[in-house]
């Protein structure tokens, strides 16, 4: 086994997408700091299993001290994708694996969007790209495959710097030219999957926000509705309670992590590397492992 980033007793990974190698195929472009194939996660499971590692909660994780020695490996899932429940729930199951799923409340109330999923689907059935933003207009190509490749990439970064927010979002994809059809396709988890779910003992629910924001580059009164409201919608529809948080992208600041905790939560995960053995619970660091298991960045 070659994972050298695991050290410590405690390491928690971070993972978004599960696919199967045929929908991997299908995208038009990689994402590998986003996309991983089941057959990878089923072999690091098992392989990790045999060199001696064992697969723990997210609660004994963070809660329960690890004996000198240890190998402890929690798996958590950012997002909420449909994927979650149709290909990686059943592989824990499967392999007796549990993870917490972070979950984006605004997916399940179809209140914010997995803009790179739709902006695909867009790009696939169009042949170019004509608008205008802010007084600046801008034509891009799609006609083959390598053409829908850059324009997808560009108009993924596009939207990433000029909008932070569900309203903006959608008023820049209304300008693209993006249709209802493209915006309502099913990629992201409902209520009733969700709930079903929690109820598994193996899966524990956390939050990653109403809508997935940069947290430290809002007003600190948005940052707090984006904790607290994501927190109350959960607990409203799970029935019990929240305790873990993962800031989107990895973004917070002091500010951030205690509006976090004066929100009640025990503890928030970010993005960077390192195994967690105690200390200060909401900046809790996560191996994110891109489609090679290997940390991102």
């Amino acid at each position: 086994m070659d994972y050298p980033y695991l050290t410590g007793n405690t390491n928690v990974i971070a993972l978004h997408r599960v696919l199967e190698e045929a929908d991997l195929a299908r995208n038009l472009v990689e994402v590998p700091s986003m996309e991983l194939s089941s057959r990878k996660l089923r072999d690091f499971i098992l392989r990790l299993r045999e060199s001696g590692y064992q697969f723990v909660s997210l609660d004994e994780a963070i809660f329960l001290d690890a004996p000198k020695g240890a190998k402890r490996i929690a798996l958590t899932f950012d997002d909420g994708y449909i994927d979650f429940f149709e290909v990686i729930f059943p592989l824990l199951k499967e392999l007796e694996v549990p993870a917490c799923l972070y979950l984006v409340t605004g997916y399940p109330d179809k209140a914010c969007f997995h803009c790179f999923g739709i902006l695909e689907d867009f790009v696939r059935r169009v042949e170019s790209v004509e608008f205008s933003w802010m007084g600046k207009g801008y034509r891009l190509a799609c006609r083959d495959q390598s053409e829908k490749r850059e324009t997808l990439l560009w108009l993924d970064r596009f939207v990433e710097s000029q909008v932070n927010g569900v309203a903006e979002v959608r008023k820049l994809f209304d300008a693209i030219g993006v249709e209802d059809d493209d915006v309502d396709k099913i990629r992201a988890l409902d209520w009733e999957k969700t709930i079903q779910l929690h109820q598994d003992p193996l899966i524990t629910i956390g939050s990653h926000t109403l809508s997935h924001p940069r947290l430290s580059q809002m007003s600190t009164d948005k940052a707090k509705r984006e904790i607290v409201q994501s927190k109350l919608r959960l607990e409203e529809k799970l029935g019990a309670r929240v305790d873990h948080f993962s800031y989107p992208y990895g973004d917070y600041d002091r500010n951030v992590a205690k509006c976090v905790e004066d929100a009640g939560y025990l503890s928030a995960t970010t993005v960077q590397s390192g195994s967690y053995d105690g200390g200060d619970r909401f900046s809790i660091k996560r191996h994110w492992l891109d489609a090679e298991l290997n940390p991102v960045g």
